[in-house]
């Protein structure tokens, strides 16, 4: 039964929780009836956050932009723009606003300690190594936060694991046919199995290098 409101900040919560459960089609609709309702920066952005993930670009960047026209002051949205400009070539108006990009960079990091640009993006805008390591600094106080200390209380001699195999695990969202994902599949590949455990967490459904990170 279609779900009737007029009510904007219904929609705009229950598009995110479907945005949440990876329910893209319900997600959609109900940031799209939020926006109709009531068109502020806040649903703008989570419609641009929403079709990036569906790999609707073209979408992504003109709600990125509305966002950040509505919020200006928003650093972070500013650089999820300018990110999406990247993701669809749009490489002269890229370089039309680099320097504000660089300059709303350089403000986050010295009020916040923020890095509203990821470092491998710095990277590949081709910013100088300084700014790259200020990035990378934050990037890493930024998770520090997220991570919850791990306690382990060891039950058993520590010098017991010097008799087992070393284990070594990954962590990634790549596992799939992308470019990091394909450069790992060989790393598991040419592991020395008689030396090392190997374990790969995936944080994604399963994509078509499976097969090679088992061997």
């Amino acid at each position: 039964m279609p779900f009737k409101s007029d009510d904007a900040d219904i929609h705009f919560e229950l598009g995110k929780s479907y945005a949440a459960l990876s329910n893209t089609t319900e997600a959609e609709f109900h940031l799209l009836r939020a926006n109709e309702l009531q068109g502020i920066s806040e649903t703008y952005y989570a419609l641009a956050i929403l079709h990036r993930k569906m790999h609707k670009f073209k979408k992504a960047s003109e709600e990125f932009f509305k966002a950040c026209e509505l919020n200006p002051k928003n650093g972070k949205w500013f650089g999820d723009y300018m990110y999406s400009l990247k993701s669809i070539c749009l490489w002269e108006k890229f370089e039309e606003s680099k320097a504000e990009l660089i300059q709303r960079m350089d403000e986050e990091y010295q009020k916040n300690n923020e890095a509203i640009v990821h470092p491998f993006s710095a990277i590949m805008y081709n910013f100088d190594i300084d700014k790259i390591f200020k990035l990378s600094k934050a990037m890493v106080s930024i998770l520090e936060q997220k991570v919850i200390p791990f306690k382990h209380e060891r039950n058993s001699d520590p010098s017991n694991c010097l008799k087992r195999k070393l284990r070594i695990g990954y962590v990634s969202s790549n596992f799939l046919n992308h470019a990091q994902g394909n450069q790992l599949a060989n790393y598991f590949m040419n592991h020395d199995r008689d030396e090392f455990e190997i374990f790969a967490y995936n944080l994604q459904i399963a994509g078509s290098i499976g097969a090679k990170i088992q061997v």
